[in-house]
């Protein structure tokens, strides 16, 4: 493998996404929809993680001094990820949106508070 696939593959997921949706002439509120789906994909997949009992990533535990049983419980990781997955989803369709629209940077400064 070479030196620059090598360190391609120790970016984070949300570094990728944002390497392959970025364009050099990408307008500022554009900028700001790839860089929040480069950090939603990142917590996607820390989401991921911890689903799948990387418990490394997010506990440690350590046995009390009486030896009582520690019951840790999370309740809401699938549905936040559930959440976050449409919220991303969402994020790219308007980004694929505003790439296809073809319209201005100045139409778009004019009307950005309609997309909110």
């Amino acid at each position: 493998m070479a030196d620059e696939d090598r360190a391609a593959d120790e970016r984070s997921g949300g570094d990728r996404l944002r390497a392959a949706l970025a364009e050099d002439d990408d307008p500022a509120d554009l900028v700001a929809l790839i860089e929040e789906a480069g950090r939603t994909k990142d917590r996607l997949d820390q989401l991921d993680a911890i689903l799948r009992g990387d418990t490394d990533l997010w506990a440690q535990l350590t046995e009390g001094r009486t030896g009582t049983v520690l019951e840790v419980r999370v309740d809401s990781v699938m549905q936040e990820a559930r959440q976050l997955t449409t919220v991303f989803r969402q994020t790219l369709a308007e980004i694929r949106r505003r790439r296809d629209g073809g319209s201005s940077f100045g139409a778009k400064i004019g009307n950005i508070l309609d997309d909110l």
